[in-house]
């Protein structure tokens, strides 16, 4: 019978070793950012979920306005991506190529897309470590036109009164308007 030298010490310290490494092959820096930052209804937004993965394997990356999922990356399955349905909300068919799973590119958005927007990173086996990111995104409407002013008079001698109406067209959130004489910002009280 032959004798197996064994060195309890290299041993623990190979394990501890593979336990440390194990645990700094992790999911961190999770991060949302939309380009652009602020989107003008019926216009297209890209939005990213950045996160470091470390080597670790991906489950998948999911993406949620509220708690509804809208779009899923999941490099295991067949197709790796997927898309449910959100009204207002379009993951561009055409545009899959694009998204993929660090970004999503979205068409054409609608109001009820404003609120928040989350990114779920899900690594895989034996961890399954998970980490989910909310970040808001605002859809504007922009006035069409430049705003009118509307005076009582259309002539004014030094010392009259000056009675104006300013009107912005349509928008939102609502255009903040602020009336300048002279080049000096008016308040509100004169």
């Amino acid at each position: 019978m032959e004798r197996v030298n064994f060195d309890i010490n290299m041993f623990t310290n190979l394990y501890i070793t593979q336990c440390v490494s194990n645990i700094v092959r992790s999911l961190h820096n999770v991060s949302i950012q939309f380009i652009p930052p602020a989107v003008e209804r019926g216009h297209d937004v890209m939005i990213y979920c950045n996160y470091n993965l470390d080597g670790a394997p991906m489950l998948s990356v999911k993406w949620y306005r509220g708690s509804h999922e809208f779009y899923r990356y999941s490099p295991g399955m067949i197709p790796r991506t997927q898309t449910f349905p959100f009204y207002g909300l379009n993951v561009d068919s055409e545009m899959l190529s694009v998204s993929n799973a660090t970004q999503v590119f979205l068409r054409d958005v609608g109001f009820n897309l404003s609120g928040n927007l989350s990114c779920e990173v899900t690594t895989d086996g034996p961890s399954f470590k998970t980490a989910i990111v909310s970040k808001r995104i605002i859809v504007v409407e922009l006035p069409k036109s430049k705003p009118v002013i509307v005076t009582d008079k259309d002539k004014y001698d030094p010392g009259d009164t000056l009675i104006a109406n300013c009107t912005s067209g349509a928008s939102k959130p609502a255009a903040s308007l602020t009336f300048f004489l002279n080049h000096m910002p008016i308040d509100d009280e004169i």
